[in-house]
């Protein structure tokens, strides 16, 4: 069997690799004679006609665009999102609570400690038999109630209109307590003028008259809150009587007059404490914010302070 015959039963050998080209023979030993195109082997497309991609067979392994473009999980999270949205917003409401309590807490802690003053001045001036001869009408003293009238009329306008003042700590307490000790003095001064059986029986009153107020501020179930328009044109209208008041003061005086105007204005400033305290307690239309509790303070220690005075204008009217 010579070189190149295949033995009887064995198949023909296989050629690996891609197909050869075939081309035209030609004396140039194997090249493509001149003018003819040079065509591309069999199986090769030509460039420029190359198939447009397919899609992926198995789409969960195609290639991703890259990490910054992953799309989202498949489910519908909706129901997570309402429930981190609920959890918020209860945890929010409770630290809001949480800080009216305080709050309030403060709030009142100060006014006690207002009145406490304001209760053991006082008391000197009525108690005090030296202290109060002179200052009574007549007296050599008389310059304390001016003096104490202009200091906190000036203390009153700087704490309720300057943010500065009542805001900067410690300042704004020692601010506070500055001006609850010159309103003292000018309380004092004013129950010096009357008998001791009056300022009690009016101390009383108010005392009264306060708590049963402060109840109906908290438990009651409307809300004052919203009528802040009208008790500020009722102050302004009382406040214009209460200086034409002062002007015919000078050449006529009615005590029955006084005693008309000191139950209007115990009732409009009654009214006044209602509006504070809630506006104290939150929960309403309108409340005041946590950060004012200076002026909080004095808002309402003015409005007992007030209230105390018209109640002893009104028994030593009656009683006299």
């Amino acid at each position: 069997m010579g070189q190149g015959d295949q033995p009887m039963g064995y198949p023909p050998p296989v050629s690996y690799g891609p197909p050869q080209p075939e081309y035209p023979p030609s004396g140039g030993g194997g090249y493509p004679q001149a003018g003819y195109a040079q065509q591309p082997p069999a199986g090769y497309p030509m460039p420029g006609s190359y198939p447009p991609p397919q899609a992926h067979p198995l789409p969960h392994m195609a290639p991703q665009a890259g990490p910054h473009h992953k799309p989202p999980p498949p489910g519908n999270f909706s129901g997570y999102d309402q429930e981190a949205a609920q959890a918020a917003a209860n945890a929010g409401s409770f630290a809001e609570a949480l800080v009216r309590k305080q709050f309030v807490r403060k709030v009142f802690s100060l006014v006690f400690l207002q009145l406490c003053i304001t209760i053991g001045v006082a008391s000197c001036f009525i108690f005090v038999d030296a202290v109060r001869e002179y200052v009574r009408p007549g007296g050599d003293g008389q310059w304390v109630f001016i003096v104490s009238w202009v200091l906190s009329l000036v203390m009153l306008i700087g704490l309720t209109c300057s943010t500065r003042i009542r805001r900067k700590h410690p300042w704004n307490l020692v601010a506070l307590f500055a001006f609850t000790l010159v309103e003292s003095v000018l309380v004092g001064t004013i129950c010096a003028y009357w008998q001791s059986s009056v300022v009690l029986e009016a101390f009383a009153v108010t005392g009264a008259a306060v708590a049963g107020l402060t109840l109906v501020a908290v438990f009651g179930k409307f809300d004052i809150t919203k009528k802040g328009h009208i008790l500020g044109m009722a102050a302004g209208v009382v406040l214009m009587v209460l200086l034409v008041t002062l002007l015919i003061g000078f050449f006529y005086v009615n005590k029955w007059w006084y005693l008309a105007i000191s139950v209007v204005v115990a009732l409009l400033f009654a009214a006044f404490l209602v509006y504070d305290i809630q506006m104290v307690m939150g929960g309403r239309a309108n409340a005041i914010s946590p950060d004012e509790y200076v002026y909080a303070s004095v808002q309402i220690y003015m409005d007992i302070i007030i209230i105390f005075l018209q109640f002893l204008n009104i028994m030593g009217i009656a009683q006299s």
